[in-house]
């Protein structure tokens, strides 16, 4: 979605309070009222007016989920994210029979959102074993639940930093070609580069000059890139594709 689109969207609903989600380019959060993530996105919307119209952008899937959950009417951009929209119910229905100690964990931007909701409301998901989380809501969950098995529908990856916080637990992915491609160009190279400088000033004195400088060292010890080493442009390797689309 670009910043012209949401221009032209606003031009129709005049009077619409904007919500875009967190996954969105910074000119177009340029022209939103309200920016939100999947964990917080129920509680933006219910703290609006009610009055009030809403337009809520990209991700047409997370608006529905919202939209059900907080009973407000919105208009929906219709986009999606293409790792999500490939979860199917018929999917998720079948790994929960092949797996009846497991329980769900569904992503909001899931295509399968809608779907499962409704087969939740009517008996035909177990609604002790499937839970709709956020990322960060599927990791907490992962470590507290007393279940050893979690199948998991999101992006792969996640995968990695729920065997880290739960190493004890096993986890499924619904679809093993979950992958983003987009998530994969953001590297510790291009953080760097993006941050401008590796320093930050000592915090006992954030704003003076003359303080002594310290390197911020958690990224580049994990992916061996040395930040005292000047970042050139084009340090990181091309894109497939047009980079930002």
């Amino acid at each position: 979605m670009t910043a012209e689109q949401v221009r032209r969207w606003k031009e129709k609903h005049p009077d619409a309070i904007v919500v875009a989600y967190i996954n969105t380019t910074a000119e177009v959060k340029a022209e939103v009222d309200y920016c939100c993530t999947s964990a917080n996105a129920v509680k933006v919307i219910q703290s609006l007016p009610p009055d009030r119209d809403i337009l809520f952008l990209p991700d047409m899937f997370l608006g529905l989920y919202v939209q059900r959950k907080t009973g407000r009417r919105m208009y929906l951009w219709p986009g999606e994210c293409h790792v999500h929209a490939g979860f199917r119910s018929e999917e998720v229905a079948e790994l929960l029979e092949r797996y009846p100690d497991a329980d769900l964990l569904l992503h909001p931007e899931c295509g399968c959102i809608s779907q499962c909701m409704l087969a939740l409301a009517e008996g035909e998901l177990p609604e002790d074993r499937t839970f709709v989380y956020s990322t960060s809501g599927m990791v907490r969950h992962a470590k507290e639940s007393p279940r050893k098995t979690h199948l998991v529908a999101t992006e792969v990856d996640i995968l990695h930093r729920m065997k880290k916080e739960a190493p004890q637990k096993r986890f499924i992915s619904v679809r093993e070609d979950a992958i983003c491609e987009y998530m994969k160009t953001i590297t510790c190279p291009r953080c760097i580069a993006a941050c401008g400088t590796w320093f930050t000033r000592s915090p006992s004195h954030p704003t003076s000059p003359s303080a002594p400088a310290k390197p911020l060292s958690g990224c580049w010890k994990s992916c061996d890139f040395n930040p005292l080493r000047p970042v050139a442009k084009g340090v990181s390797p091309p894109l497939k594709g047009k980079e930002g689309e």
